[in-house]
């Protein structure tokens, strides 16, 4: 056996490559569809202040409704 090989059967010793379903790119709203979704709020109650506030986060951070609320 030389030097740099690895002892026989350990390449068993690594795990396969996960395959998930449903993996590829997340869908996206336009951007013209956010500003519309922005626009829409109610922002003279502190609800819609709020909502508007989660809404901008999602758009601009890019991230997802369950990053948010956790």
């Amino acid at each position: 056996m030389r030097r740099d090989a690895a002892p026989p059967r350990l390449d068993q010793a690594i795990p396969p490559i996960a395959r998930w379903r449903r993996a590829s790119l997340p869908t996206y709203l336009p951007s013209e569809a956010v500003e519309r979704v922005l626009a829409n709020g109610d922002l003279t109650t502190p609800m819609g202040r709020r909502e508007r506030a989660v809404l901008l986060r999602l758009a601009r951070l890019g991230l997802r409704a369950g990053d948010v609320a956790a």
